[in-house]
């Protein structure tokens, strides 16, 4: 029984002894996901920033409880302890799953010469007491037509006509600051061609292959985005008054969160606006394939390939998109010069002849 369970192993004594701890093999990980050495596992591509940060995150949470462990004696008795912790600290249970996941890349990530993990594991997820995520029960708040119209009612210049784009396509919050006049516009303004997202201020590609798609809009807010627009022929669409990218977190908090407040509803993310889209969608005839495209998710099926011409006819695309509408009602367009979104009124003034 001793020889069986490795309690007398010189081998197992001299791993324990001599690996890395779990700060020191989290610190290097991380810095290779940085430097493009680890690539993600399924798209073997280099790791977008915000899945890095999600990782830091992770990172930060649970190395001050097992960070000074030895990688060797990390397994299921201490990630049990470990997920305990993180019940009793009231983390959700979609957060304990995914830092618990950054503590198996961790491990995972330790390997030699040959490539092969130094301490391999069978992690036993009903031992560690790994919670079950339910999808229902996540946090994914949803409104009704009638409160997204008073939502983007009560936002006042850019700020309303960004809350309107978003819900009226369907386009990730890091799209829409992306979009540049004259380059991912139409000339109509009926099409915004994704090309690139924004983050922390940065361009960066989309999301996922998937994500790379034309997003067809209806005829109305079309109209409101070419009013919106006016005069500029290039530059971004949404940005500062100044030329620069708006940075999502200021406009949540000078726009969408007063809002909220003011309608005495709980704070959210712009992520609620593309759920609304979504529904908007699934309500309507259109087919399947068209809202996956539309939306930019990934194809689910095989046979969706196969229908790759279906989105490429842009007339068939604007027609659904004027059936289906935006399933809201659009307010008239006030903008005022010096506004977020409204360049100075120096920069807008004509060149005077010499």
């Amino acid at each position: 029984m001793i020889e069986r369970d490795g309690i007398n192993s010189t081998v197992e004594i001299a791993q324990a002894i001599d690996s890395a701890t779990f700060r020191q093999q989290a610190d290097w990980w991380i810095k290779a996901i940085e430097d493009g050495r680890v690539l993600h596992r399924r798209k073997r591509t280099k790791m977008k920033p915000a899945t890095i940060e999600g990782y830091k995150c992770g990172v930060e949470w649970v190395t001050p409880h097992i960070g000074k462990i030895p990688l060797a004696n990390i397994k299921n008795a201490a990630a049990k302890e470990l997920v305990a912790k993180m019940k009793e600290a009231g983390l959700a249970d979609k957060s304990i799953v995914s830092y618990f996941q950054v503590v198996q890349s961790v491990v995972a990530s330790a390997v030699n010469d040959e490539g092969e993990r130094i301490h391999p594991r069978k992690w036993d997820s009903h031992f560690i007491g790994l919670p079950v995520v339910n999808p229902k029960e996540q946090n994914r708040p949803t409104r009704t037509a009638n409160e997204i119209e008073q939502i983007v009612s009560r936002a006042q210049g850019q700020g309303r006509v960004l809350l309107e784009l978003l819900a009226g396509s369907g386009l990730r919050i890091g799209e829409v600051v992306a979009v540049k006049i004259g380059e991912h516009l139409s000339s109509d303004c009926s099409t915004v061609y994704v090309r690139q997202s924004m983050w922390h201020g940065k361009e960066q590609d989309p999301k996922s292959p998937a994500a790379v798609r034309d997003v067809d809009i209806p005829e109305k807010l079309a109209s409101l985005l070419a009013e919106f627009i006016g005069n500029r022929k290039d530059g971004l669409l949404f940005c500062t008054a100044t030329g620069k990218p708006l940075c999502p977190r200021n406009v949540l908090r000078d726009v969408l969160h007063p809002v909220l407040r003011e309608l005495k509803q709980p704070q959210m993310g712009f992520h609620f606006l593309r759920r609304f889209r979504e529904s908007v969608l699934q309500m309507s005839e259109a087919r399947a394939l068209l809202v996956d495209y539309w939306m930019g998710h990934e194809n689910r099926e095989m046979g969706t390939r196969y229908a790759k011409q279906l989105v490429e006819d842009v007339e068939w695309r604007k027609e659904w998109a004027e059936k289906i509408g935006l399933g809201f009602n659009l307010t008239s367009l006030q903008p005022e010069v010096g506004k977020p979104g409204q360049l100075l009124e120096s920069r807008t003034q004509p060149a005077k002849a010499a």
